[in-house]
């Protein structure tokens, strides 16, 4: 499956972006910033890391726009690990040859 260079949720279009030096920066895997309406990944991780991470930053999305930002990091954690390991047994497999890096 092509990764989109945007995705929506709820009324918001999100911009996908690999940024891994801000990512490394800020000492993290992947980034959200709602104000912005973008996700930015850090690229250097393996193929199943860079996935939970789009899947983590989905999460937060997603309980941003219709949850109201309830979920706990650990609870989105989880979450993404859960998806990470069921969605590639259904045939989900990841292409990112759109996603800009920056």
């Amino acid at each position: 499956m092509l990764v989109p260079k945007t995705i929506q949720v709820g009324g918001h279009v999100y911009t996908i972006r690999f940024n891994a030096v801000k990512v490394r920066d800020e000492g993290r895997r992947g980034l959200v910033n709602h104000r912005l309406q973008l996700i930015e990944l850090g690229s250097e991780r393996s193929e199943s890391g860079m996935y939970t991470t789009l899947i983590h930053e989905l999460v937060h999305i997603i309980d941003y726009v219709y949850n109201h930002n309830d979920l706990s990091e650990g609870a989105i954690d989880s979450l993404a690990e859960g998806l990470n390991q069921v969605l590639p047994q259904l045939g989900l497999e990841l292409d990112w040859s759109e996603i800009p890096h920056v």
